[in-house]
């Protein structure tokens, strides 16, 4: 694995009503760490990390919260990845969807994309580390997920 330079320009919390949010630029990787932890769907459900991975543009989000699972998505080199369940575990329809919040807005979302909010926080760790998807977690591509829908 390539060492990665990562820089973080802008985090930030939104809020479930919306009213409540923040952005801030260039927190501590730390902070964006303990950040998800925040991510509940009572009062925060969404985490939005924008960075440089060796000065390309990539954008981390966790969505979500409720009942203690969160959607994880990243957008680098003009791919989406998202992680997803383990398959092994997954006892829903492929296709099966539920509606999610995101920034006090409604989005739908593939069952099989919700993991444990932990989940999620390792897969945003490794990210900040290595500019990359953490390989022990199972991720899908956009294209993908388009094509089961």
């Amino acid at each position: 694995m390539k060492q990665q330079i990562i820089e973080i320009i802008e985090a930030g919390l939104s809020a479930v009503d919306d009213a409540e949010g923040f952005l801030e630029p260039s927190p501590s990787f730390s902070d964006v760490a303990t950040w998800v932890a925040h991510v509940d769907g009572r009062e925060y459900d969404q985490l939005y990390v924008l960075l440089l991975c060796d000065g390309e543009r990539a954008e981390l989000v966790v969505q979500g919260g409720l009942d203690g699972t969160a959607m994880f998505f990243a957008i680098h080199e003009s791919e989406t990845w998202y992680l997803r369940i383990d398959p092994e575990r997954l006892d829903v329809e492929e296709d099966a969807q539920t509606m999610i919040t995101s920034g006090g807005t409604g989005i739908d979302a593939l069952v099989r994309s919700l993991v444990p909010i932990d989940t999620a926080a390792r897969a945003l760790w490794y990210w900040l580390l290595t500019g990359e998807c953490d390989p022990g977690l199972t991720w899908e591509t956009l294209s993908e997920v388009e094509a089961d829908l």
